[in-house]
């Protein structure tokens, strides 16, 4: 009984430290797309604000 506890406990162990680096690693890949998306939401802004000053010089 003993024996099937110990491996019992370490499959968990290494369930719950397996589970623990792949959140860790979500977490890092989640940082680095929102770091993209507030770039390309910067530049799409700035492409937007060059368009308008295009159209107001047109009707200026």
């Amino acid at each position: 009984m003993t024996d099937t506890r110990v491996i019992v406990v370490s499959v968990i162990g290494t369930g719950i430290a397996t589970i623990t680096v792949v959140v860790s690693f979500v977490a890092i890949l989640a940082s680095g797309l929102n770091d993209r998306i507030d770039d390309t939401n910067a530049n799409l802004n700035g492409r937007v604000g060059d368009v308008n000053a295009r159209i107001g010089d047109v009707y200026a």
